[in-house]
């Protein structure tokens, strides 16, 4: 059983350092056509390490999952900015 649990950290892990830390989104904002999104403007993530603000790109048709993975070395986006045109 200590191997498994070790063996899984490991791979959190690599994961982790490969693709960048989980984030759970929380709240989102998009505009709405009268039935569904048409598309995002923000979406608002968290995890550990605090909070990070997405702005998806409107032209690529971006969404907000449910999780995302970030990377450390990307700077979170403050509440405020200016998202991409």
């Amino acid at each position: 059983m200590k191997v498994q649990l070790t063996i899984t950290a490991l791979a959190i892990c690599a994961l982790a350092s490969r693709y960048g830390a989980p984030y759970l989104l929380t709240t989102y904002e998009c505009k709405w056509d009268g039935k569904k999104c048409a598309y995002y403007v923000e979406c608002r993530y968290v995890n550990a390490y605090g909070e990070h603000f997405f702005y998806p790109d409107i032209h690529r048709d971006d969404h907000c999952p449910a999780i995302r993975m970030f990377s450390s070395s990307a700077p979170a986006k403050k509440k405020g900015a200016q998202p991409r045109t």
